[in-house]
């Protein structure tokens, strides 16, 4: 039994370091390919946050640095919403389809 293990472990060795080589080979794909680089400010953002919440009380922007929170307990972006508590970033930009 021990030597068909020693086998079978060789194999899988082989196998693993052939399609390593292999796989060294293939093209890096950009995962960024077709976007375009825009400037993340005031100007083309909306910040949605619980309706009856300041904005301060959700987000922060300190040192280039957006961050957001929210917690289970918070209300939605608007009284009339359907959805559930959330704070984000909607970016507003003319190629920007939002859905």
């Amino acid at each position: 039994m021990g030597v068909l293990t020693n086998r079978i472990a060789l194999a899988c060795t082989t196998i693993f370091l052939v399609l390593t080589q292999w796989s060294s080979s293939w093209p890096v794909n950009d995962p960024t390919l077709g976007f375009l680089e825009l400037p993340l400010n005031t100007s083309n953002l909306d910040i949605q946050r619980p309706y009856n919440l300041a904005l301060s009380e959700r987000y922060s922007f300190i040192e280039g640095v957006h961050k957001l929170w929210v917690y289970f307990t918070d209300k939605p972006h608007s009284p009339d919403s359907r959805t559930h508590a959330r704070t984000e970033i909607r970016i507003r930009w003319q190629g920007y389809i939002n859905y």
